[in-house]
C-alpha cells in the first residue's frame, strides 16, 4: 500500500471521529491493512470470496479497535465543556484541503485498494426545522462540540471539494472565517473527486446550514461542521429568501456567471454525457436565471427527463405536471412537448407506483400518438403489473431470467392473505396475522424494495453497527444514502420510512398497512424535505433485508455471514412489518430487488405469520436477538436453548468447530479421489458416531425436533454410507431424513407417498437435493422402485413450497442433480404420471 493512499485513509479515520491510538497503530503497521486488502484480493481471484481465517481475525480485530477507539472519542466528547476552536490562517487551511483533495483522488485511482471502517447507529444529529424559523449565527459564535439548534450558518466556497466517505471543502462565513464543511449521506450518484465534483460543488457556491454541529476531529486539530442528513443545507441561489439579504465580508472567490450564460445547453451537454446530477444542476441554476415563462418551461421539460435517469420520480412528476399545465395555460413549448411531458408524467407516476395512475397517462399518450411505442409498451408493462398486483401470478422462470443480466426486477406488488393488526408485547406493537387458513406454499407478499444498497465496489470496508453491537454489511451504508435520496425527493415516503420499528429509541411513528405505499397522497411542490438520518439508520439496522440474489433458491445458513458482507441491502415496507422468530412459519427469498413471502407450513386464520430475520447459524444471532429481544427470543428454538443450557450450548460449537470440521475435510478429499474406498468410509463413519453422540448430549430431552447445528452432521453421515451396500442403503436415508427434520422440516411418510407438511427453517436450499438423494439410493435396489418415485415426487413438493414451481421448472432447476444421482428415468416416469 503506497504511503499517500495509507495517509490519506487514516486522515479519513480521523475525520470520521477515530481515535488517534488506533491511527498510530494502523499506521505503524501498514503490513495489516496490506495483508487484509490482499487477502480478500486473492480470494476473489480465486472465486472463493470468503478471506482466509487468519484474515478473517485480523478484521474483526481491527474493526473492534476502531470501534472501541470511536466510542472512546464520543465519551471523551460528552465530557468536555462547548468551547470556541481558535481561528486558523486561510492559507494553511486551504494547503491542507488541497493535499486531502490529492490524496482522496490518488485513492480513488487505485480503487481496489481502499480500506475503509464505517460505523452506524451512533448519535447523530439531523435538522427538523424550517430556515423560516431560525436565526443567524456566525463562526465566532459556534462552539464545539455542540448543535446550534434554531441557527442557521450561511457559508460560501472558497476551496475545491474532496469525496472519501463525505464530501468536504473550505467555506467563509459572512464575517470572512473559514471553517471545514464536512457533508454525509449525499447521493452523488457515481460523481467523485475531480472536475464533475468541482462542478457541483463550485467556488463561490453559497449555502445555509440548519442548526449545523461543530465538531473536532479525533486528534483534536481540526473543527468542521458536519452534516450527516443531506437535507441539512440548502443552495442559495436567486430566488432563495436569503440570495439578497446576505453580504460577505470578503469578494467572492470566482466572477459569477454572465447574465447571458446558456444553462440549458450546459444542461444538455451534462445530460447527452449521462451526468445526470449535474445536468439536474444546471437546468435548476438556469430556472433560478429567468423569468421567461417560454424558458422555464422548457428547462423544467429537459430536467423531468434527468430526473427519471436519477430515478427521481417525484421531480419528475412535478416538472412533468408544470409542463402541462403550462402547456395549457398558453405558454408556448417546443415540438411535441406535451407528448413528451406526458410520457414522463406516466413514467413517474410508475416509478412512484401509482400504476392506476400511470396507466391513465399511457392511455393518454396513445391518444396524442397513436403510433406511440413507449405508449403501448408502457400501457402493456401496466396491464401486467396490475395483473401481477390483483392475482399474484408471476412468471419465476421469467424473473429469474432476468434476475441474471438486470440489477433490478420490474413487478407489481402482490397482498395475499395476510394483514397487520395491533399486537402487545410485540417491539413495534404489530404484528401480522392470516386472513383465513393457508396452505404450506401460498405466496404471502410479493413487493419491490423501497431502496437497494451495493456492497462497496473494490477495495474493503469494514462496517460496525453500534445499535446491535455487531458487524454489519457494508451495503448497509448505501442503503441509509439511497433511502436519504427517496425522502429527500418524495417526502411523501419519510413517514412510512419512520412508520418502522427503529428499536427502544425509535418506536414507530405510524401505524403502517400492507397497502400503505401504494395509498399514499401524490407530494406536493415546494414540501420541505426532512431526514432524519439517526432515525433512518436504525430502522436500516432493524429491519434491513440481504438483497441482490439472482436466483429464489437460498444459500447454506453457514455460509450466510460470509455471503452477507457481500450482499446488497434493501428494505421492504411489508416484509418489515413481520415479526421474527428463529422457527418461523413463512419465509422469505430475495430476487434482486423483489421479496418473495412464502408460507413454510400451513397457517391457520388468525394466526400470527413470522419471518427469521437471522438465519439459525449465523455467529451472530445471540448479539442481534438480545439488541431486539432484551428479555430474550420466546420462539420454540430459543427456548430449547435455554433448556440446553449455555454450557451444552459452547460445547456443542467447540465440537463442531473442531472435531467435525475435521471430518468435513477428510470427507471432503475422500471425494476429491477417483474412487471411495470401502475403508476409509467407515473409518470416517465410526469416528463421526462418536462425534455425533457427543453432539447429541448437548441437548436437552425436550429441545424441539428443530435442531439446526445437527443438520450437517446427519447428513454427512448420511453421505458416508455406502449407496452400493443394501445394509446402509436405508441407514443414509435415515440419516438425510434425520438432517431434513433437524433443519426444520416435516415429512409424513406412508406406503404411497411422502406428504411434505413443512419445509426447512434452515438450510432450505438443501431439501430438495437431499429428497432426490433418497430417491437414489432407492433407485439403487431393484426391490424398491416405487419408494424412489414416491421421494421424487416429495422433491418436487418440497421445491413447490420453496419456490412455487411447475414439473418442467422444477426439473430444469434440478437437472444437475437428477443427472448426478443418475435417476433421470425416475424424474421421466414421475412426470408421465
Amino acid at each position: 500500500m503506497s504511503s499517500p493512499d495509507l495517509e490519506a485513509l487514516l486522515r479519513m479515520a480521523a475525520t470520521m471521529g477515530l481515535g488517534p491510538d488506533v491511527i498510530k497503530q494502523v499506521r505503524a503497521n501498514p503490513d495489516m491493512l496490506r495483508r487484509l486488502a490482499e487477502g480478500v484480493r486473492a480470494s476473489a481471484s480465486s472465486g472463493i470470496t470468503s478471506p482466509a481465517s487468519s484474515t478473517e481475525t485480523d478484521m474483526q480485530d481491527l474493526l473492534k479497535q476502531h470501534a472501541d477507539a470511536a466510542r472512546a472519542v464520543a465519551e471523551r466528547e460528552k465530557r468536555l465543556p462547548p468551547r470556541h476552536p481558535p481561528r486558523k490562517d486561510r492559507d494553511d487551511q486551504m494547503r491542507e484541503m488541497e493535499a486531502g483533495r490529492r490524496q482522496a483522488m490518488e485513492v480513488q485511482s487505485v480503487g481496489e485498494k481502499g480500506f475503509q471502517f464505517s460505523f452506524i447507529g451512533m448519535p447523530k444529529a439531523s435538522s427538523l426545522v424550517p430556515l423560516s424559523k431560525l436565526q443567524p449565527i456566525v463562526f465566532d459564535e459556534m462552539q464545539v462540540t455542540k448543535t446550534h439548534e434554531g441557527r442557521y450558518l450561511a457559508v460560501r466556497i472558497v476551496s475545491r471539494p474532496a469525496v472519501m466517505v463525505g464530501i468536504t471543502f473550505l467555506a467563509e462565513d459572512v464575517t470572512g472565517r473559514s471553517e471545514v464543511i464536512a457533508i454525509y449521506n449525499l447521493d452523488l450518484h457515481g460523481i467523485h473527486a475531480g472536475p464533475d465534483l468541482d462542478a457541483f460543488f463550485p467556488l463561490g457556491t453559497i449555502l445555509v446550514v440548519r442548526e449545523p454541529t461543530f465538531k473536532m476531529n479525533a486528534n483534536g486539530t481540526m473543527s468542521l461542521v458536519r452534516m450527516d442528513s443531506p437535507t441539512d443545507f440548502e443552495l442559495v441561489r436567486p430566488g432563495h429568501p436569503l440570495f439578497s439579504t446576505l453580504s460577505f465580508a470578503t469578494p467572492p472567490p470566482v466572477s459569477p456567471r454572465t447574465d447571458d450564460f446558456d444553462f440549458k445547453a450546459l444542461g444538455n451537454k451534462y445530460f447527452v454525457a449521462k451526468k445526470d446530477l449535474l445536468a439536474v444542476k444546471a437546468y435548476t441554476d438556469g430556472l433560478a436565471h429567468t423569468l421567461s415563462p417560454e424558458v422555464s418551461l422548457l428547462l423544467r421539460l429537459n430536467r423531468s427527463q434527468a430526473h427519471l435517469r436519477l430515478e427521481n420520480f417525484a421531480s419528475a412528476y412535478h416538472d412533468s405536471s408544470f409542463v402541462l399545465k403550462q402547456l395549457d395555460e398558453g405558454v408556448s413549448g417546443p415540438p411535441q412537448a406535451r407528448l413528451k411531458a406526458t410520457i414522463r408524467l406516466a413514467r413517474a407516476f410508475e416509478g412512484m407506483r401509482h400504476l392506476t395512475l400511470a396507466l391513465e397517462q399511457f392511455g393518454k399518450v396513445i391518444k396524442l400518438d397513436t403510433g406511440s411505442k413507449e405508449g403501448a409498451e408502457g400501457k402493456k408493462r401496466i396491464e401486467r403489473k396490475l395483473r401481477e398486483r390483483d392475482t399474484g401470478g408471476y412468471d419465476w422462470r421469467e424473473l429469474e431470467k432476468l434476475a441474471e443480466t438486470q440489477t433490478r426486477l420490474d413487478v407489481g406488488d402482490f397482498i395475499g392473505p395476510i394483514k397487520v393488526v395491533e399486537m402487545q408485547g410485540r417491539g413495534g406493537g404489530r404484528g401480522v396475522v392470516a386472513t383465513r387458513d393457508i396452505e404450506a406454499g401460498e405466496v404471502l407478499l410479493v413487493e419491490a424494495a423501497l431502496g437497494v444498497g451495493e456492497p462497496p465496489k473494490g477495495g474493503m470496508m469494514l462496517t460496525l453497527d453500534f445499535q446491535t453491537n455487531t458487524a454489519t454489511k457494508p451495503s448497509t451504508l448505501d442503503l441509509v444514502l439511497k433511502l436519504a435520496s427517496r425522502i429527500s425527493d418524495d417526502p411523501t415516503v419519510a413517514p412510512l420510512v419512520y412508520g418502522l420499528h427503529g428499536g427502544a429509541r425509535f418506536p414507530p411513528s405510524k401505524t403502517l398497512a400492507f397497502d400503505s405505499f401504494t395509498e399514499r397522497p401524490l407530494p406536493v411542490e415546494g414540501e420541505q424535505q426532512f431526514v432524519d438520518i439517526a432515525r433512518l439508520e436504525a430502522v436500516c439496522s432493524t429491519n434491513t433485508f440481504s438483497a441482490g440474489s439472482t436466483q429464489l433458491v437460498d444459500i447454506v445458513d453457514e455460509d450466510a455471514e460470509r455471503v452477507m458482507k457481500k450482499s446488497a441491502s434493501g428494505l421492504f415496507l411489508g416484509a418489515s412489518l413481520f415479526n421474527h422468530s428463529c422457527s418461523p412459519n413463512a419465509r422469505w427469498s430475495p430476487l434482486r430487488n423483489v421479496m418473495v413471502i412464502r408460507s413454510r407450513t400451513s397457517i391457520r386464520q388468525g394466526d400470527e405469520v413470522f419471518l427469521s430475520y437471522v438465519a439459525p447459524l449465523d455467529s451472530r444471532r445471540p448479539q442481534i436477538l438480545q439488541s431486539h429481544f432484551p428479555a430474550g427470543c420466546k420462539c420454540s428454538l430459543c427456548l430449547g436453548e435455554a433448556l440446553d443450557g449455555s454450557v451444552q450450548i459452547a460445547r456443542r460449537a467447540s465440537l463442531k468447530k473442531t472435531d467435525f470440521a475435521e471430518i468435513q475435510k477428510a470427507v471432503e478429499e475422500l471425494r476429491a479421489r477417483a474412487t471411495l474406498e470401502p475403508k476409509s468410509l467407515i473409518r470416517l463413519r465410526l469416528r463421526l458416531q462418536k462425534i455425533l453422540r457427543q453432539l447429541e448430549a448437548t441437548y436437552s430431552q425436550k429441545h424441539g425436533a428443530f435442531r439446526p447445528e445437527m443438520a450437517t452432521v446427519y447428513h454427512t453421515m448420511g453421505e458416508l454410507t455406502d449407496p452400493t451396500q443394501s445394509s446402509t442403503r436405508d441407514e443414509g436415508n435415515r440419516f438425510s431424513i434425520k438432517a431434513l427434520t433437524a433443519a426444520g422440516a416435516v415429512l409424513e411418510e406412508t406406503t404411497a407417498k411422502v406428504k411434505v407438511v413443512a419445509a426447512p427453517c434452515s438450510d432450505p436450499c438443501n431439501a430438495v437435493p437431499q429428497l432426490l438423494n433418497i430417491a437414489h439410493r432407492y433407485n439403487r435396489s431393484p426391490a424398491k422402485p416405487q419408494q424412489a418415485r414416491k421421494w421424487v415426487m416429495a422433491a418436487f413438493e418440497m421445491n413447490r413450497i420453496l419456490y412455487g414451481d411447475d414439473w418442467s421448472r422444477f426439473v430444469e432447476r434440478y437437472v444437475e442433480d437428477i443427472k448426478a444421482f443418475k435417476i433421470e428415468s425416475v424424474v421421466k416416469d414421475c412426470g408421465a404420471i
